[in-house]
C-alpha cells in the first residue's frame, strides 16, 4: 500500500483554527473525525446525515486530510452498521484522504434483546476468535471504504485477563490476518503501562513496524491511581522520548498527530500547542533513518503463534458483559464475576458517568443550572445516576439529552419553571438536528427568566400568570 508521507498534524477541534494560518505552526496536516460533521437524523434510508457547510468549510482548509472514525469502532464481533459506512466514504472521498482509520475495541452490547452503547471505547477479547471477529469486522470496512485502512491501538483500564494474548500480539494478529496498516498511539501505550498493563517496549518487539502509518500523542491526567487518556495536555516528556526514538524505527509512517480536546486548548495555549508542534516536527524530520529497508508497501509477514489461549465465552459474550458492566448495570456468571473484580472497572464507570453528565451540561445547560440552582450539587448528581441507571448511553449528544428531557418528564420534581425551560432547550436542539420550528409557553417573560438562570441566579416567580410564546427556529 502506497502510504504518502504527510507531516504532522492536529486533530482539527475548534479553537485551533489561528494556528492552520500559512506559517504559523508546522501543520501540513489534519486529521478529520467524521462523525462530527453528522448529527443523528434517522430517514427510510440511513440513520444520519452530514451537515454539509461543516464539512465543505473544513475542506476548504489548505492542509491534507486524513479520516479517522470516533463512533464506530472495528475490533468487536458486531458487524458495522452499514448506514454510517456510505456517510464516512463519503467524508474520505470528499476530502480526498489517502487513508482512513478507527479504533480497535468496541461499543456496542446487547442485553434483554436491546442493542445500547458503551459511550466509551472498550477491549476486545484478546483471543483466537477475538482475533477473527476483529478481521472479519475491518475487512468489511475496508471494503465499503476503498481506501487504505488502519486500527488505533486502544488504550485498556482492565488488567490482563486471565489466559488472553498480550496486547501487542493481539494487535499485530490482528493487522497481519486483516492486511492493514496500525495507528499507533503512543500516549494510550504510556497509559496502559502506568496502569499495569504491558510495558511499551514488549508491545514495540510484538508489533510489524512496517506497518505503523501513524502515530497518535497527545497528554493525559491522573484519577484514583490510574493514568487516563485524557487529551487534556502536552505530551508528557517520556511519551515525546519514546516519540523520537522510535520515528527513526518507522519505514512507512506517513503521519504524526497531536490530540487535545477543544475544551483544554484555551487551558494549554496556542503558543504552548505551536511549540509542541514545532518539537514533532523535529522529530518528524528524522523519520525512518535507522530502518533497515526503504519504506515499501505493506505486505503481510507470518502467521502470529498465538498458542492455546480459548476461553469459556464468546466475543459477543465478552462484549455484553463487559458493555453492561460499563454502564452501571448488573448481571451475572463467572465472566461478570471476574471482571467485577478488576479495579479497572471502576475507572470505566466514572468515565462513562463523566462523558454523559457533560454532554447534558453542553447541550442542556440552562436545565443543568436551573437544577443545581434548586437541588443542589449532591442531588442533582443522585437524579443523574438514577437517569444514567435507567437508560443506556447514547452516541449522540442531541440523543442523550432528548432521553433524559423524557425523563424529567416522569419525575415530578419541584423545580419552578422545569418544564418550560426543558422544553426550550428541546426545541433548540430539535431545530438545529431536524430543522424543525417550534414554540414554547413562559408563565413569565422568558427573557427575564433564561437571563437569570444564565446568570446563575434563581428566576422570580410570577406574581399573575401571563403566558408568553417563543418561537425557536431552525
Amino acid at each position: 500500500m502506497n502510504i504518502p508521507a504527510l507531516g504532522v498534524g492536529v486533530v482539527y477541534v475548534a479553537g485551533l483554527e489561528p494556528l492552520l494560518e500559512p506559517g504559523v505552526a508546522p501543520i501540513s496536516l489534519l486529521e478529520i473525525e467524521p462523525s462530527t460533521f453528522w448529527r443523528h437524523h434517522p430517514t427510510a434510508t440511513s440513520h444520519y446525515q452530514i451537515q454539509e457547510e461543516a464539512l465543505a468549510e473544513v475542506a476548504g482548509f489548505p492542509q491534507a486530510k486524513i479520516v479517522h472514525g470516533v463512533g464506530f469502532p472495528v475490533g468487536g464481533s458486531r458487524r458495522p452498521d452499514p448506514s454510517h459506512l456510505p456517510l464516512f466514504k463519503r467524508v474520505v472521498d470528499e476530502l480526498d484522504a489517502p487513508w482512513a482509520s478507527e479504533h480497535l475495541g468496541f461499543n456496542e452490547a446487547h442485553v434483554g434483546g436491546v442493542d445500547f452503547n458503551t459511550r466509551l471505547f472498550l477491549p476486545s477479547l484478546q483471543t483466537r476468535a477475538g482475533v477473527e471477529a476483529a478481521v472479519s469486522t475491518i475487512q468489511r470496512t475496508q471494503e465499503a471504504l476503498q481506501v487504505p485502512f488502519a486500527v488505533e491501538t486502544l488504550v485498556n483500564y482492565l488488567q490482563p485477563y486471565q489466559s488472553e494474548i498480550s496486547d501487542g500480539t493481539f494487535v499485530s494478529a490482528v493487522v497481519e490476518e486483516a492486511d492493514c496498516g496500525i495507528l499507533l498511539d503512543l500516549h494510550n501505550l504510556y497509559a496502559n503501562e502506568r496502569n499495569g498493563r504491558q510495558s511499551v517496549r514488549e508491545y514495540l518487539s510484538e508489533i510489524p513496524l512496517d506497518r505503523v502509518w501513524e502515530l497518535h500523542v497527545a497528554g493525559g491526567s491522573s484519577l484514583n491511581g490510574y493514568w487516563l487518556d485524557a487529551h487534556s495536555d502536552l505530551v508528557p516528556p517520556e511519551v515525546m522520548a519514546m516519540t523520537a526514538d522510535l520515528v527513526p524505527e518507522l519505514p512507512n509512517l506517513g503521519a504524526i498527530v497531536f490530540e487535545i480536546l477543544p475544551t483544554y486548548v484555551p487551558r494549554v495555549g496556542l503558543k504552548a500547542i505551536r511549540k509542541q508542534l514545532e518539537l514533532l516536527h523535529e522529530i518528524w524530520e528524522r523519520r525512518g533513518s535507522r530502518a533497515s529497508y526503504r519504506p515499501t508497501p505493506t505486505v503481510k509477514h507470518k502467521s502470529i503463534d498465538l498458542g492455546d489461549n480459548q476461553l469459556p465465552f464468546s466475543p459477543q459474550e465478552w462484549e455484553d458483559t463487559l458493555g453492561i458492566l460499563a454502564v452501571g448495570w448488573e448481571t451475572r456468571g463467572d465472566l461478570a464475576s471476574n471482571l467485577g473484580q478488576d479495579k479497572g472497572l471502576a475507572i470505566i464507570r466514572r468515565l462513562i458517568w463523566d462523558f454523559r453528565a457533560g454532554d447534558i451540561a453542553a447541550v442542556f445547560p440552562l436545565t443543568t443550572r436551573l437544577l443545581l440552582l434548586y437541588l443542589g450539587e449532591a442531588k442533582t448528581r443522585e437524579l443523574l445516576s438514577e437517569f444514567f441507571g435507567a437508560i443506556p448511553p447514547q452516541l449522540f449528544p442531541s440523543d442523550e439529552v432528548m432521553g433524559f428531557a423524557e425523563y424529567l418528564v416522569t419525575q415530578s420534581l419541584e423545580v419552578p419553571f422545569l418544564s418550560q425551560v426543558v422544553a426550550y432547550e428541546r426545541a433548540v436542539v430539535r431545530s438545529q438536528v431536524y430543522d424543525e420550528r417550534e414554540t414554547v409557553r413562559f408563565p413569565a417573560d422568558p427573557n427575564e427568566v433564561l437571563s437569570a438562570i444564565a446568570r446563575g441566579r434563581m428566576p422570580e416567580l410570577p406574581k399573575e400568570e401571563e403566558m408568553y410564546e417563543v418561537e425557536v427556529t431552525p
